[in-house]
């Protein structure tokens, strides 16, 4: 703005920017109380407060300063609003022309706070700074209107001004701390610190009754210690005295008493001294006359009282042994204990049962020989069992479950056991193994009979829908027939029934066909033709047939794929009903917008993941989990009328899990679905 003319077309735009831009400044820094930006002729043309335009400040002082360089104004009165405040001034340069100066007006408040802060200065301690000039620029915690008015010639300052001028001389550097009368003529102990840059100086003072009232407590602590001692002394040496004559007198007292007979007293104490060595010594004496003239009777009694404790700690060790074993024995679970070196220690009578062998043929072998040859009749598959279980054990770790098919010796008699072992890592056998079988034998048939049952559903089901399809079949064609004016013309009443009806009939057929898919799906016999495919392409492919149905709603269609996606195996007419499924869905549920179709790579780089985004109505948070459920029922909302799921989610998720992948929902009322799933890099198999 400086470098325009005024009279030029820009200038006032340029001129509304900067007082813009002050404006903003101050309201940001409440430390600032005015902003003037002045033109090279010392004429105001751009203030925070509107009045000051156009004043002519070429005389003026800090106009002056501004144009040699940065000048900083000390303390001083507003004659504006009459309180303390600072003034920076700094030249306006462009490739070393000179276009003006900017005058920033700061106020005081926000550094008064820092002396005003009194934290840790008692009831009489101040912080305040004085200028050059000797008079106070800061509050005063004892006078009121101190600054530029209250002089403060006192020891403190006019040792903080020797630093004036000597900033580089180390010796001046050290803190000095001294007593003097303060402003006040009140004696006070205190400290300075020089400010170079504003010729300022920080005092710090407090009054010396305050800042020495903790010596004078200190002194008074220190006789009343020194009397305690002295008291403490003189008891002490009246107990020491009667410490070393008792133990003499008690000495005595005893060996009376011992030489009348009691042996049981005792005089030994725990003293260090030669008084304490000679009581023991006493006591041991005693003790050993004592025990030589103890009766045969008393110590037949003890040894006798002691066989009875240690024939009762062998009675409770063997019931309790006993009762052990017998949890052990009579739980449904087979019990092998092996050592570190696989050999048998101990097994249950269950697992005796469970594999027709008695306890005396396994204890002490090696549960490797007995599973490869001594029960090897008893396993359909010995060898890939042993291989199975026993490639695990170096590795010292858990093994999980699994299941083998045991018959007994005559071979008529068959049961499933469910299999682990774990290490044992503490006890007498660390480093062996406990395993454990369960019989799982009614398990394996009921799930056996669940096969069944899923069968004769699938047969079922199968017979169903095609005894439905082919009437319905019939039925189509006779609609069509009659509605292309073959069998003559009918009313437009008629016509709209007979259309109602061919819809209801497609639908009826999709369902039956819906039915078939799920069933296949449902009891594991649909088959999945694994091929290398583009995902890509059969994304492209099954929007390009979707377009014409979203176009006639009025809907965009549309794709963002990722390039970097590589031919993957998967089933494409399988993964083509899943699209055209979801596609379907976000049609049926968006009245505005449309639908993207996403692919890309998941963060983990292990799988494909193709997303179906709509922006329809949205779905209900509680809802979401009962969409890949068949005929599930799902509430209404004013976004969505109440229906139910159907089969057709549910056929994708069969899918898609059946590919090794995960299909899951996400969605906000009113704001649109996602539909996501994934398919695996590199499926198993």
């Amino acid at each position: 703005m400086l470098s325009t003319g005024r009279y030029e077309p820009e200038y006032t735009q340029k001129l509304e920017r900067v007082n813009s831009e002050i404006n903003n400044v101050k309201k940001i820094h409440k430390e600032i109380f005015e902003i003037n930006i002045l033109n090279n002729n010392g004429i105001v043309v751009a203030s925070t407060d509107k009045a000051y335009v156009g004043y002519n400040r070429s005389n003026d002082a800090l106009f002056l300063k501004g144009k040699e360089g940065l000048y900083i104004r000390d303390i001083h009165i507003s004659k504006t609003s009459g309180n303390p405040d600072m003034d920076i001034v700094s030249p306006v340069l462009l490739n070393g022309e000179f276009l003006g100066v900017i005058n920033i007006d700061l106020k005081t408040e926000e550094l008064f706070k820092i002396t005003l802060d009194r934290t840790g200065l008692g009831e009489t301690g101040e912080a305040y700074l004085v200028n050059k000039d000797k008079y106070m620029i800061s509050p005063s915690r004892f006078n009121e209107d101190v600054i530029l008015k209250q002089k403060v010639d006192t020891e403190n300052v006019k040792r903080c001004l020797l630093h004036k001028g000597k900033e580089h001389i180390p010796e001046l550097e050290e803190k000095e701390i001294a007593v003097f009368p303060d402003y006040r003529g009140i004696t006070v102990l205190g400290t300075h610190q020089y400010i170079p840059q504003m010729q300022w100086c920080l005092l710090a003072e407090i009054d010396e009754k305050e800042a020495l009232a903790p010596l004078a407590k200190l002194k008074l602590i220190f006789s009343i210690v020194m009397f305690s001692v002295l008291i403490i002394a003189w008891l002490i040496g009246i107990f020491v005295s009667r410490l070393i004559t008792k133990p003499i007198h008690n000495l005595h007292k005893g060996s009376e008493i011992i030489g009348s007979g009691n042996l049981d007293y005792k005089v030994g104490t725990e003293a260090k001294d030669e008084i304490g060595r000679l009581s023991r010594a006493f006591d041991r004496m005693t003790e050993s006359l004592k025990h030589k003239t103890t009766s045969i009777d008393r110590l037949n009694k003890e040894i006798a009282e002691r066989k009875k404790a240690e024939a009762a700690l062998r009675e409770s060790e063997a019931k309790y042994s006993s009762m052990i074993n017998d949890v052990l024995n009579s739980s449904g679970v087979g019990i092998f204990i092996l050592d570190s070196e696989f050999k048998v220690v101990w097994v249950n009578r269950t697992l005796e049962t469970f594999f027709d062998l008695q306890r005396s043929e396994v204890i002490g072998k090696d549960k490797r020989e007995i599973i490869c040859e001594r029960i090897r009749y008893v396993f359909e598959e010995p060898e890939k069992f042993a291989e199975t279980v026993f490639s695990t054990y170096d590795d010292n770790t858990y093994i999980e479950r699994f299941e083998c098919h045991v018959l007994a010796k005559d071979k008529c008699k068959e049961r499933w056991l469910e299999h682990t072992s774990n290490p044992i890592k503490s006890g007498f056998y660390t480093g062996g193994r406990i395993e454990l079988y369960v019989d799982i034998t009614e398990r394996k048939k009921v799930e056996e009979e669940l096969r069944e049952a899923m069968s004769i559903k699938s047969q079922f089901t199968s017979m169903v829908s095609h005894e439905l399809r082919t009437p319905l079949t019939a039925i189509k064609e006779g609609i069509a027939i009659v509605l292309d004016g073959s069998a003559g013309k009918i009313n437009e009443d008629q016509k709209d029934f007979l259309s109602t009806a061919k819809r209801n009939v497609d639908r009826l057929h999709r369902l039956i066909n819906d039915v078939l898919d799920f069933t296949k799906l449902e009891s594991g016999k649909a088959e999945f033709r694994m091929e290398e495919n583009d995902i890509n392409e059969i994304i492209e492919e099954i929007v390009k047939t979707q377009k014409a149905v979203a176009g006639g709603s009025g809907l965009y269609l549309k794709t963002n794929l990722s390039p970097d996606i590589e031919k993957i195996r998967f089933d494409s007419d399988k993964i083509a009903q899943v699209l055209t499924n979801l596609i379907n869905n976000a049609i049926k549920f968006t009245t505005r917008g449309g639908i993207t179709v996403t692919s890309g790579i998941d963060v983990e780089g292990k799988a494909v993941r193709v997303q179906v985004e709509d922006t329809g109505t949205g779905i209900k948070k509680e809802n979401l989990s009962r969409l890949f459920v068949e005929f599930q029922q799902v509430g209404s909302d004013k976004y969505r009328k109440p229906g139910g799921t159907g089969l057709g989610l549910a056929i994708c998720r069969q899918i898609i899990e059946g590919h090794g992948g995960i299909i899951r929902a996400e969605s906000e009322q009113g704001r649109g679905s996602k539909f996501i799933f994934t398919l695996p890099i590199k499926p198993e198999g």
